[in-house]
């Protein structure tokens, strides 16, 4: 798995075998759930080096988490640990 970018306890953008996958931990009411959404890859370049737009994409995600339906990921996908 390799790791594009992250924020802790905010999110992971992460590539595993040409998957390009973003979790996130989202606040609903007073839960924090976690969501991954499958992204394409010319979505997930763009994301991994501009960190203002994938701020931007989170806050979306947040907000309007009905219109990343089709591209969810069930359960949520986070890195293994490597031993």
């Amino acid at each position: 798995m390799n790791i594009l970018a992250q924020k802790p306890w905010s999110y992971i953008l992460m590539e595993e075998e040409g998957r390009y996958i973003l979790t996130l931990l989202i606040r609903r009411g007073r839960a924090e759930v976690d969501i991954s959404i499958q992204m394409l890859q010319v979505e997930a370049n763009r994301f991994a080096n501009d960190s203002v737009a994938l701020t931007a994409l989170i806050a979306d995600i947040d907000t309007n988490l009905e219109n990343y339906d089709s591209h969810r990921i069930n359960p949520p996908v986070w890195p293994t640990k490597q031993s």
